[in-house]
């Protein structure tokens, strides 16, 4: 008898040829390996959009299912979005507060910072309360804000009234409700981030001064808060960066990303980087895809980190895993693109509120809301890149000359060119038709000339509307495969899934 089927006998009934078999206590001790955990990632717009559409507005989560949502670009007024029902409901509000920033206090009030008009909402009376004193009594843009464990709120920096960067640090305190100067940074900053690395210590970094449109900064510093004084760090960020993202991870150590250098190109958009707080020490991570200026940033459930727009016609989402250190592409595309100016909130749920902005360079701002939402499963297969969906019927009776020419791009990619993807059009759990295109230049197109975005908007037209799927190839690079993802957002149709690779 063949000596492999003798062994898979002998497996097969228990003894086996070694003396081997698996006991029940064995199987306690060594327990068969549960499969993989994976992620994929949804958005949905939410049932209705805001009352008015903001850009530079604040959004603050206030506890109990609600998110304030205060003002905006030359824009007065102020709602409360309940999480459950998806609705908006307009708030007693009429101040404005241009180029401000906010933050919700651990008993569910807003902060909300300009410098002059400071003050306290209180959603219970829905009323805005002074602050006992100002911040620094005179015009502060965008001053950063970040709440310590004792509820107070550290607030440093931002540009004045003539665009100078301000040194200014202070103490707000939500039981008095006022501020307290307690120094200065060792460089004025705007446009920079702030990190609390222990109960004492907040990381600042990076930045821009009164040059903002030219130069940004590289410097990190750290402000102790007991004794109230700030040094310079000899580590530096690896890349200058302005309006970039700061997200604490799990471990403690700090995810940078994106943000504006102008001396330097485009090229810091698109990098990322995590310094260590203990070893005080900057490393490079992989690299986004798309270069992204003004981006928006969380930390979600699982611990990976979800980065949001910021540049024109975004709607790709990337996620960081810190396990991997580097980026992933999420399975769905945002609804709108958005550039600037809108907000990403963490909601109780887990979730993510992604808030109004500017939509491209234009001068379209939104009033539309979405919630992106992060889910587990149990790995048993392939990956997933995308939301399962109901059963998907095979169109009857297919044209030949279209099944011929798929049957062609498949045999192509199975002998290895894998310069063919394709878009797939649904509507009521149908595949309507699937159009196939060649490698892409990775440039955006710049109008309706291009040939993707003509077949594809014409195919769209003719069948009335539905949801994209675009499949790649096993083995497409990530930053192609990112870049055409998001090329089909362009089209803003509003769902647009990652399909199965072919």
């Amino acid at each position: 008898m063949n000596s492999r089927l003798i062994l898979h006998l002998a497996l097969v009934l228990g003894g086996g040829l070694f003396g081997c078999s698996r006991t029940p206590l064995d199987q306690a001790n060594n327990p068969e390996p549960k499969p993989p955990v994976a992620f994929e990632y949804r958005t949905v717009g939410a049932k209705e959009p805001m009352h008015m559409e903001r850009q530079r507005h604040v959004a603050a989560n206030c506890g109990g299912g609600r998110v304030a949502i205060f003002g905006g670009f030359a824009n007065r007024g102020a709602e409360l979005f309940e999480v459950a029902s998806q609705t908006f409901r307009e708030l007693r509000y009429d101040r404005v507060m241009g180029d401000f920033t906010g933050i919700a206090l651990a008993d569910g009030r807003v902060l909300l910072v300009d410098g002059v008009q400071d003050c306290v909402y209180d959603p219970a009376i829905e009323k805005l309360l002074p602050a006992k004193n100002a911040f620094t009594d005179q015009q502060v843009r965008w001053a950063q804000l970040l709440r310590l464990p004792d509820g107070k709120v550290f607030v440093c920096g931002g540009f004045d009234r003539d665009f100078k960067p301000v040194a200014g640090c202070a103490l707000f305190d939500p039981r008095t409700d006022s501020f307290e100067m307690i120094g200065k940074l060792t460089v004025p900053r705007a446009g920079h981030t702030i990190s609390l690395i222990n109960d004492h210590e907040v990381l600042v970094a990076g930045g821009t001064g009164a040059d903002y449109l030219k130069v940004s900064f590289d410097t990190l510093e750290i402000f102790n808060l007991t004794t109230r004084k700030a040094k310079l760090l000899e580590v530096r960020l690896n890349y200058p960066r302005a309006n970039h993202f700061a997200v604490t991870l799990r471990d403690g150590q700090i995810l940078f990303g994106g943000g504006y250098c102008h001396d330097q190109g485009e090229e810091v958009g698109h990098t990322a980087e995590v310094f260590d707080p203990l070893a005080r020490k900057m490393s490079v991570v992989g690299k986004l895809a798309l270069g992204r200026g003004e981006p928006e940033a969380i930390r979600l459930p699982s611990g990976r980190v979800a980065v949001f727009g910021g540049a024109d016609n975004i709607r790709a989402v990337e996620v960081y895993d810190p396990g991997q250190r580097k980026f992933a592409l999420a399975g769905q595309l945002m609804i709108d693109p958005r550039r600037s100016g809108f907000t990403a909130t963490p909601l109780d749920t887990g979730e993510v509120l992604l808030v109004g902005g500017g939509c491209n360079s234009t001068k379209e701002d939104l009033d539309r809301v979405e919630i992106f939402s992060e889910h587990k499963y149990q790995q048993t297969g392939p990956a997933r890149q995308t939301v399962e969906v109901k059963a998907r019927p095979r169109l009857p009776n297919p044209d030949p000359e279209v099944q011929s020419q798929a049957e062609t791009v498949l045999q192509g990619i199975r002998g290895g060119q894998a310069d063919h993807w394709c878009v797939e059009i649904w509507r009521d759990t149908r595949r309507i038709e699937t159009l196939w295109f060649r490698d892409h230049p990775v440039e955006p197109y710049k109008d309706e000339k291009d040939e993707c975005f003509s077949k594809l908007r014409a195919a769209i037209d003719k069948s009335g509307g539905g949801e994209l799927r675009v499949r790649f190839p096993s083995g497409f690079p990530y930053v192609k495969q990112v870049q055409l993802f998001n090329h089909i957002g362009w089209l803003r149709t509003p769902v647009v899934y990652l399909g199965a690779p072919l």
